[in-house]
């Protein structure tokens, strides 16, 4: 497992058409666990995106990015 942060630069296939990307960040030591299994919400928020964005990631993390704002 990566424990330092790393930045990334995600190339889409197709550009998205200026649309805004939502990213979800999941890190064990960030979460608190509860029974209520709470949905985690977008933390950063990537606008006009066409075909590419850079982000930097935590280590030890699980990064979702996303056209919808907070499922749920």
């Amino acid at each position: 497992m990566n424990t330092e942060a790393v930045t990334v630069n995600i190339g889409l296939e197709e550009s998205i058409g200026g649309e805004t990307l939502y990213r979800y960040q999941y890190s064990s030591s960030d979460i608190e666990i509860s029974q209520a299994a709470k949905v985690i919400t977008a933390d950063k928020a990537f606008e006009n995106v066409t075909k590419n964005i850079i982000d930097t990631v935590p280590g030890g993390s699980l990064t979702i990015y996303s056209t919808i704002e907070n499922f749920g």
